[in-house]
């Protein structure tokens, strides 16, 4: 399977880490070890323990798991909530300041934070909720974090998550909007099979349009 994968161009990246109480430093050296053994791609350190962030143990916890994990030769990448005045500890603008230089992106969560969280342009890249301040796109990178980092996380349907959901079309608005003031990193699909190459073409449309599967 990795060489087909691979033979399409495509990376195998595995996820890791959504909440744990274990040692930070035997995880990590494990996480380490099986991607070495099956020839993966990468990790997708994605610890999303809200209890862990509240209470402050997340911070040190991912840093020290990244920390240790960065040893592998290729792609990492983490995802959860920017919010410098949510969390105790920091959250994860603690976390970039003390490992960003080994995380190549950050693939943001932006839904199931609430119903009318994140579900238009402005909320999204430019002025997120008082729920949760200071984490919109841009607000983030105002915050010290790179827009080359700020993978753009959103459900391709309805179906996908719980709330967030903002149409391919809408979508598409938003992401030209980002485009125009300097973002480019991205944007990751919840979940396939709906977020397929029909849903990507879409939402590119108005950004870094793409033809048929394939030509470009």
């Amino acid at each position: 399977m990795k060489t087909a994968y691979n033979n399409a161009g495509i990376k195998l990246i595995v996820g890791a880490l959504t909440s744990s109480d274990a040692d930070a430093k035997q995880t990590a050296q494990t996480l380490a070890n099986w991607v070495k053994q099956y020839d993966l791609d990468g990790i997708d350190v994605g610890f999303g323990d809200p209890h862990a962030f509240e209470n402050g143990s997340a911070e040190a916890f991912i840093a020290v798991a990244i920390s240790i994990v960065s040893a592998l030769p290729w792609v990492r990448n983490t995802h959860h909530k920017f919010c410098p005045n949510k969390w105790p500890g920091g959250g994860y603008l603690y976390i970039n300041k003390e490992v960003g230089s080994m995380i190549d992106w950050y693939n943001i969560q932006f839904y199931n934070w609430g119903e009318s969280e994140y579900t238009d342009c402005n909320s999204l890249l430019f002025d997120s909720s008082s729920a949760w301040p200071q984490s919109s796109i841009f607000q983030i990178n105002a915050n010290g974090v790179d827009l080359s980092k700020l993978v753009t996380g959103k459900p391709a349907t309805t179906q996908d998550a719980v709330n967030g959901y903002i149409d391919p079309s809408t979508f598409a608005g938003c992401l030209s909007q980002a485009k125009a003031k300097g973002w480019d990193a991205g944007v990751a699909g919840w979940q396939w099979p709906r977020a397929n190459n029909d849903w990507f073409r879409a939402i590119r449309a108005q950004s870094w349009p793409c033809g048929p599967f394939g030509a470009n």
